[in-house]
C-alpha cells in the first residue's frame, strides 16, 4: 500500500508533485489520506473546494480517499477520549462529505496513534478499516500485521535520512508481507522524494505488487 499523507489545501504542491511522481511509476492506486481542516487553518471547504475537486478528479483513477484526522495535531487522537474521537470524526467526516460527495471509508490518525477509544469510535461511526503503524483494523474484528516504511520524522532532517538508510535495509531482507509505503509533503521539500521513488522503483522491480486497503480488506492478505 502506497499512502500519500496530509493531503490538504497547505500542502497543494507537494500533495500533486508526489501523485505525479507516482504516476510516472505507473502507479495508479495510492491511498491519498486527506486532512479536512489542517491547522485549523487550510480546510477542504471554503477555500479548499478547488483542491478537493482537483484530488477528487485526479483520484477517478483507483486512488482511494481516507480521513487523516481532522486537523492533523501530532498526538491529535492520540489521548482522546470515545466522545471526544467521535465528535472530532463526525466534523472530518461532514467536511470530507462535503468536499468529495462520499463518506470516507478508511481512517489514519495523524502518526498512526489512535487512542482504543478512537477506534472504537471509527468502528461505531461506520469506517472499514482503520490504518495503525504496525497494522492494519478492518472492522470490526480482524486485524493484519503490515510494515510501515516512513521517512518523515517531524522534519528531524537527520532521522529522516537514517530512516532513509534503514527501510532500504529492511526491505532488502523482505521476501513477502505487506508493506505500507509512506509518502509526506516534507518529503518533497526536503529532497527526499527522489530517493524514495527510487527505492519504491527497486520494490516494483523485485515483484512487489502496488495494492489497495479495499484490495486487502478483500482478499484477506496478499
Amino acid at each position: 500500500m502506497i499512502g500519500v499523507h496530509d493531503a490538504s489545501p497547505k500542502f497543494r504542491e507537494e500533495t500533486f508533485a508526489i501523485l505525479r511522481a507516482l504516476d510516472e511509476l505507473g502507479i495508479s492506486n495510492p491511498a491519498v489520506h486527506v486532512v479536512p481542516d489542517f491547522g485549523g487553518r487550510w480546510s477542504i471547504a471554503a477555500s479548499g473546494r478547488d483542491f478537493a475537486h482537483l484530488l477528487a478528479d485526479r483520484c477517478k483513477g483507483g486512488c482511494e480517499l481516507s480521513l487523516h484526522g481532522f486537523r492533523h495535531g501530532r498526538w491529535e487522537f492520540r489521548h482522546l477520549s470515545y466522545a471526544e474521537a467521535t465528535a472530532a470524526l463526525q466534523r472530518g467526516m461532514e467536511l470530507f462529505a462535503d468536499a468529495f460527495g462520499f463518506l470516507p471509508r478508511g481512517f489514519v490518525a495523524p502518526n498512526w496513534r489512535p487512542s482504543t477509544a478512537s477506534l472504537q469510535a471509527a468502528a461505531d461511526l461506520g469506517f472499514a478499516y482503520a490504518v495503525l503503524f504496525t497494522r492494519i483494523v478492518y472492522f470490526p474484528d480482524r486485524t493484519l500485521p503490515i510494515t510501515t516504511l516512513n521517512f518523515d520524522w517531524w522534519g528531524i532532517r537527520v532521522l529522516n535520512r537514517m530512516s532513509l538508510w534503514l527501510n532500504r535495509l529492511r526491505v532488502s531482507v523482505m521476501k513477502s508481507g505487506l508493506l505500507s509505503f509512506a509518502i509526506h509533503p516534507r518529503d518533497v521539500n526536503e529532497g527526499l522524494l527522489g530517493r524514495e521513488l527510487r527505492l519504491l522503483e527497486s520494490l516494483l522491480e523485485s515483484g512487489w505488487k502496488p495494492v489497495t486497503y479495499e484490495d486487502v480488506c478483500e482478499c484477506g492478505s496478499m
